[in-house]
């Protein structure tokens, strides 16, 4: 597991866990499911209806933060158009948060991730 740097303090045996307060952490904005179907990993964002598929669930996320990012970019600049269409009026609260975000980093704290399998079933 990756810890970021600014939650680690030098020791004299090593580093350590820093306190944080609670209320320091940012709670979970976005619900991203990774689902695994054969030897691909496709990721969801459910409120933003964004998808990647790739060949591991790190890559698949990974490029899902990189889309959700490109597309706050896009929203932001169509402004006046996205948020008048009907399938994407609603996206304006979440773009926003996104785009306060300097880095990947920053939204993957807001990202509740879910894994899953993709199970069809046949229709007779």
């Amino acid at each position: 597991m990756l810890i970021p740097i600014d939650l680690l303090e030098k020791t004299k045996e090593g580093y350590t866990l820093k306190k944080v307060k609670v209320e320091t952490m940012h709670p979970s904005f976005f619900t991203v499911y990774i689902l695994q179907d054969d030897k691909c990993y496709m990721a969801k964002c459910i409120e933003l209806d964004l998808v990647t598929e790739m060949n591991t669930r790190e890559k698949s996320l990974d490029a899902l933060m990189e889309m959700m990012m490109e597309y706050a970019q896009d929203y932001t600049m169509r402004l006046s158009v996205f948020s008048k269409s009907k399938n994407r009026a609603h996206h304006r609260p979440y773009i926003e948060t996104i785009s306060r975000c300097k880095t990947k980093w920053d939204l993957l704290e807001l990202v509740n991730v879910k894994y899953g399998h993709i199970q069809l079933q046949s229709a007779a």
